[in-house]
């Protein structure tokens, strides 16, 4: 079965970031990103909706997203960002990605014009994608708070 990406355009979102507390969930795909679309060959297609899942921005791995060469000009807060063992990582000490706003039942990327090439790669409806939800759930169902 062959499968493809519909094109994405993209969103404008703003700064901050917040922590995850008691928040509804609800059904979904990614933070800041518009919906994506997987096509399959004879088919029905199947939309997600990235800004009411964001489970690729959940994890309980602190080192969970390292920057690449790429990421050199990004304009990524400082104070985000950690170093260890010389590589610079995003913060998930509190669960979730630190740029990521939450509110709303939505999961919005705070940084999303200046995020890191790890999540510019990263696509809807991909194996990496369905991966995130089973282990992470829908805004992060299955990630316990801090």
């Amino acid at each position: 079965m062959s499968l493809w990406l519909r094109p994405r355009a993209q969103t404008e979102c703003t700064s901050g970031a917040q922590k995850r507390k008691g928040l509804p969930l609800a059904g979904g795909l990614r933070a800041g990103v518009h919906p994506g679309r997987i096509l399959r060959s004879g088919a029905m297609s199947e939309t997600f909706d990235c800004v009411s899942c964001g489970a690729c921005c959940f994890s309980k791995n602190p080192r969970y997203l390292v920057l690449l060469p790429e990421d050199a000009g990004r304009r990524l807060p400082p104070d985000s960002l950690f170093e260890h063992e010389g590589r610079t990582y995003v913060d998930y000490s509190c669960g979730h990605c630190v740029h990521l706003q939450l509110g709303d039942e939505k999961a919005i990327c705070g940084v999303y014009e200046e995020r890191p090439e790890a999540c510019r790669a990263f696509r809807a409806g991909s194996f990496e994608c369905m991966k995130a939800r089973r282990a992470n759930g829908i805004l992060g169902a299955n990630i316990a708070a801090p």
